[in-house]
């Protein structure tokens, strides 16, 4: 087995071909996170010896001031693990994970959609939800709970609107949105973004912030990523004194809707950090579970 260190183009090629790579194990991504100070991507090609090619992403976050090294299969514990074109055979998962084992402090979020997982390490479970987009939308509005349905249907008496944001002005009125929810989450937040992050997810063109509206007013937004006929909705906030008129339930089916329009086959809705709310809340939309563990490497 060789290794060696992948350019971006080839990484792009790879990332392409293979129907299962997530936008969480692209390029766009880590440079995303390069861009805050303390990352480092190093992307290892691997050329096994029955001409199979393979590539791990990694980030490497610096942390104590460079005394400690955290590797990252993708950056904010986001799906990573290994991508290529071909599956692997298990003489080539075994030489991967020789190679990985001498990776310390190592985390790792399986992609729920590979097909060449393996256990490298410890496991933690965890889980995504995902909405299947093959279904007509009238069949996925019947599998949301009533709750849900009654909710929307008051979302739609609001007189709402939902638009994709254009401007760095709509970016930073988000931001806004952002910082009232984590004071709304208080101690459930998990961790606070910069907004050094979101200017850096504007630029790319896999992105979109879904923005809803009441009489010019932004209420509620969302970032999704698109990538691989998938859409992953990675990032939600909004204002307190507006989540009454449930701008969330009415945003989500005007993506569910653009993305089924534009031939995406999966609404990915991630993992939601354990909190049981934003759990019940995905359930509520008809949303099913698919395993998506953490592994940890010390």
């Amino acid at each position: 087995m060789k290794i060696s260190l992948a350019t971006d183009t080839l990484w792009w090629d790879i990332a392409k071909s293979d129907p299962d790579c997530t936008y969480f194990q692209t390029p766009d991504w880590f440079k995303i996170w390069e861009k805050q100070a303390n990352y480092r991507t190093d992307a290892y090609l691997f050329e096994f010896s029955d001409g199979t090619k393979a590539i791990f992403p990694m980030a490497l976050e610096r942390k104590w001031l460079g005394w400690s090294i955290w590797r990252h299969s993708s950056p904010g514990t986001n799906y990573g693990g290994v991508i290529g074109k071909e599956i692997l055979t298990e003489g080539n998962k075994s030489s991967l994970l020789n190679w990985l084992s001498t990776q310390k402090q190592l985390i790792l979020r399986q992609n729920p959609y590979t097909a060449n997982a393996f256990i490298p390490c410890e496991e933690h479970s965890d889980f995504t939800q995902i909405i299947d987009l093959g279904q007509d939308e009238g069949i996925i509005l019947e599998k949301c709970s009533k709750r849900h349905q009654r909710n929307l249907k008051k979302a739609n008496a609001n007189d709402l609107t939902c638009e994709i944001a254009t401007s760095r002005e709509d970016w930073k009125t988000y931001y806004e949105a952002y910082l009232d929810s984590t004071r709304r989450w208080g101690k459930a937040t998990t961790r606070r973004y910069p907004w050094s992050l979101f200017e850096a997810i504007r630029a790319s063109n896999h992105a979109k912030l879904w923005l809803v509206y009441k009489q010019g007013k932004v209420l509620y937004g969302s970032i999704c990523f698109y990538f691989n006929h998938r859409v992953f909705y990675w990032h939600g906030a909004g204002f307190s004194k507006y989540l009454s008129l449930r701008p969330a339930h009415f945003m989500f089916h005007q993506i569910i809707h653009d993305a089924k329009t534009n031939g995406y086959k999966v609404l990915d809705l991630n993992p939601s950090g354990r909190q049981s709310g934003v759990v019940q809340f995905k359930k509520e939309m008809g949303a099913i579970k698919l395993p998506a563990p953490v592994w940890i490497q010390r």
